[in-house]
C-alpha cells in the first residue's frame, strides 16, 4: 500500500506526515491530519462522526462533542488552496470527502458550510 495520497492537487505522505496542496506544504497538527487521511482512503463515501472519533481519537462518542466539528472546520481553512475536493458535512450523518462538479471548481474552500441535506448540498467547501 502507498503511503502517498494524490486527491487533485492535495498530496499526503503518511510517511513525512505531510501534506501539499500544489507545490505549497500546509502544517498540519496530528488530529487534522490523521482526519484527512481517514477521509482521504475512503473518498466519496460518509464517515460517520463515531467512525472518526473512534479512528482518531481511539474514543466513543458522547452525542454532544463539538471537537470534531472544530477540528474538521480547522482542516477546511488551512487546505483553502484546493478546490478539486471538499469535506461536506452530511446531516445527522457524518462527513464524506466528495469531488466537486466541474462547474464549481473555481471556489475555494472558504466558501460555506459544506453542509448536505438530502441529496442537495447547501453550501460547499472545496480544496
Amino acid at each position: 500500500m502507498s503511503s502517498r495520497i494524490v486527491l487533485g492537487n492535495v498530496t499526503i505522505d503518511r510517511d513525512s506526515f505531510k501534506v501539499w496542496v500544489g507545490d505549497e506544504p500546509i502544517e498540519l497538527t496530528f488530529v487534522e491530519f490523521e482526519l484527512l487521511c481517514t477521509l482521504a482512503r475512503n473518498a466519496g463515501k460518509v464517515i460517520p462522526r463515531s467512525r472518526l472519533l473512534l479512528a482518531v481519537w481511539k474514543e466513543r462518542s458522547t452525542g454532544e462533542d463539538r471537537k470534531l466539528t472544530v477540528h474538521i472546520s480547522r482542516l477546511r481553512k488551512k487546505l483553502r488552496g484546493s478546490n478539486r475536493w471538499r469535506i461536506e458535512t452530511v446531516t445527522k450523518r457524518g462527513y464524506a470527502l466528495t469531488p466537486v462538479p466541474e462547474s464549481t471548481t473555481g471556489r475555494g474552500l472558504g466558501s460555506g458550510g459544506g453542509r448536505l441535506r438530502g441529496r442537495r448540498p447547501a453550501r460547499s467547501n472545496t480544496f
